[in-house]
């Protein structure tokens, strides 16, 4: 039995049509900070570096410091939260009448759901990072593309005809 459906157009006439229906990637952004060999896995860049580093990739501008110091207020709640719950554990009085969760546990919890949203409009979570930086990449583009494609394309069918 053959195959079904209609036959596959010729390859010259699939690039006649100018119309690729594979999605176009953007390039993945490294960050300044994302190249430097560090050899502590956990360890973690102070605020300076971390500005510095979405600056020169010119996500941030002079006027997103009031977001990103809620963002480093945010992280040392957060850190002191997780320090609290390292020392006196999830539960505290265990085995005990009053026994309940540390209440840590919610501020770590709270902290880190509204980390990840500023995370998330910093472009520092893996698939934030092609998000934020799509916008630039379309105002460097000059012209466009596809319309100067077909332009070509015409002067090309136009010049074999003569």
């Amino acid at each position: 039995m053959g195959a079904r459906g209609p036959k596959p157009k010729p390859a010259k006439i699939s690039e006649l049509s100018g119309r690729s229906h594979h999605k176009k990637e953007p390039p993945l952004v490294q960050l300044e900070i994302d190249n430097a060999p560090q050899s502590d896995y956990e360890y973690i860049p102070n605020a300076k570096e971390l500005w510095d580093s979405l600056s020169m990739a010119g996500i941030v501008k002079t006027s997103d410091r009031l977001a990103y110091l809620r963002y480093s207020q945010l992280q040392k709640i957060y850190f002191d939260a997780v320090a609290d719950i390292k020392e006196r554990g999830m539960v505290i009085n265990k085995n005990m009448s009053n026994e309940r969760y540390n209440p840590s546990w919610r501020i770590m919890r709270d902290a880190q759901a509204e980390l990840l949203r500023l995370e998330a409009e910093f472009g520092l979570t893996p698939s934030s990072k092609r998000r934020v930086l799509q916008p630039l990449e379309s105002k460097q583009e000059d012209g466009d593309d596809y319309g100067t494609m077909r332009k070509n394309q015409r002067q090309e069918r136009e010049a074999n005809r003569k």
